[in-house]
């Protein structure tokens, strides 16, 4: 190999070792990338997405029919802000959003809403 196919191979390399680098770090040690979560919702306050469970599918499901309702908002955060716990632990800290933090509340509204869902009635 020639030197100038030497140098090249080193610096497309050292390219790609970087590249590779930086998105581990980015990624995996500090971790800044926004997730969304879904997070409880009161429909007597808030417009909230609903979630209806259906017995067929799911054994947990209550009897009841008034008891399968479940009301949800979402909230879109940095990862590195969630906390490494089970979420529906109640030992966990509920997701929420503070002041001056870098996040954000979706509340169930026409532009938030996709195929199949519902929302609440709060106005």
């Amino acid at each position: 190999m020639d030197k100038k196919s030497k140098v090249f191979f080193l610096v497309f390399f050292s390219l790609i070792f970087f590249a590779i680098a930086f998105s581990f770090y980015n990624y995996y040690l500090i971790k800044n990338y926004y997730i969304t979560i879904e997070s409880e919702c009161n429909p007597k306050n808030e417009s909230c997405f609903i979630f209806i469970c259906d017995p067929v599918e799911d054994s947990e499901c209550p009897e009841n029919e008034e008891e399968r309702a479940s009301y949800y908002k979402l909230i879109k955060e940095k990862a590195s802000m969630v906390p490494l716990c089970d979420t529906a632990s109640e030992l966990c800290p509920p997701v929420i959003c503070e002041k001056g933090e870098d996040c954000e509340e979706i509340f169930c509204d026409e532009s938030s809403l996709a195929d199949g869902e519902e929302c609440s009635s709060f106005k």
